[in-house]
């Protein structure tokens, strides 16, 4: 029964997105299409965002984990998802920082499910090989601009100047956020950041905090500047403002000594794996990027 709630809700979605677009491109169609195709109106918009929500209602754990195998289960999940990165390369990219901020999170999200999805269909896919591969190198397209996945946050999402913006994109692996389960949505994007930022900051698998040093996710090592953009006073700032009283990472505010930012190991293993503590880690990088703070 729950079998055939999840495909209904599936069903659902895909004829919200067909209605949505004129037709479910494949991804290289999608990555080589053209920058002048014609834009999208707000209704069809509006309706691959609904297909999106519906998407991550089947894809998503309340944890934030990500049901991977369902797409072995369910091929409509893919050619909805086609869709949706299809509506979303030919959105309007002149809009309120507010509605381009949750689009460029939405279409990274849809646009990682979709590649996950398309790379396990082969049986050699191994995420800690091929992940950092395709996420460097695999084109996608979002309001007519090309990129790769990681020009997208650099390039794209970074410029906006909200550092908040990675707590709301993942990789869909135990080294990146979680995967929330709605859209972001424009009206509710303040409100929408700030739960995810705390959720991601107190999640002791990419947190930690070992005497004075400070241990950040890997994933973030090319964006560390973003944290200290706009006035921003750096990462260690940002954690301790998410840091939740009697979580292990809120003890950054006891520390009387400088404290010292390093990066933890890479981690690529998909979310919907068992996520294994590293032991002490031990294998964290212990380069210095010059974290000194209060």
């Amino acid at each position: 029964m729950r079998h055939l709630a999840f495909k209904s809700r599936i069903l659902l979605a895909v004829m919200i997105a067909m209605m949505a677009t004129p037709s479910a491109m494949s991804w290289q169609d999608v990555s080589a299409a053209s920058p002048s195709m014609a834009p999208l109106n707000q209704q069809a918009l509006a309706a691959a965002n609904e297909a999106y929500k519906q998407t991550l209602k089947v894809l998503v754990t309340p944890e934030g984990m990500i049901r991977f195998d369902a797409f072995t289960r369910m091929s409509s999940l893919q050619e909805t998802l086609e869709s949706i990165v299809d509506t979303y390369a030919r959105a309007p990219e002149q809009v309120t920082p507010e509605t381009r901020i949750a689009l460029l999170c939405n279409a990274h999200n849809a646009n990682m499910l979709l590649l996950v999805a398309r790379a396990m269909t082969d049986e050699t896919f191994q995420p800690a090989n091929d992940l950092p591969g395709l996420m460097s190198q695999q084109q996608v397209m979002v309001s007519g601009r090309r990129s790769t996945m990681e020009k997208l946050v650099k390039e794209q999402l970074a410029s906006l100047g909200d550092p908040r913006i990675h707590a709301a994109i993942s990789k869909g692996t135990s080294g990146s956020p979680r995967l929330h389960g709605q859209p972001l949505d424009p009206s509710k994007l303040d409100q929408q950041l700030d739960s995810l930022s705390r959720k991601w900051v107190n999640n002791a698998e990419l947190f930690i905090v070992q005497q004075d040093t400070l241990i950040v996710p890997n994933i973030i090592r090319d964006s560390i500047d973003d944290f200290s953009r706009n006035n921003g006073e750096g990462i260690i700032a940002f954690v301790k403002k998410y840091a939740e009283d009697g979580t292990p990472i809120s003890s950054i505010r006891t520390i009387s000594n400088p404290v010292q930012v390093t990066f933890d190991v890479p981690r690529w293993q998909l979310l919907n794996e068992p996520i294994r503590r590293l032991q002490g880690r031990q294998g964290a990088s212990r380069n210095n990027v010059g974290g000194r703070g209060k």
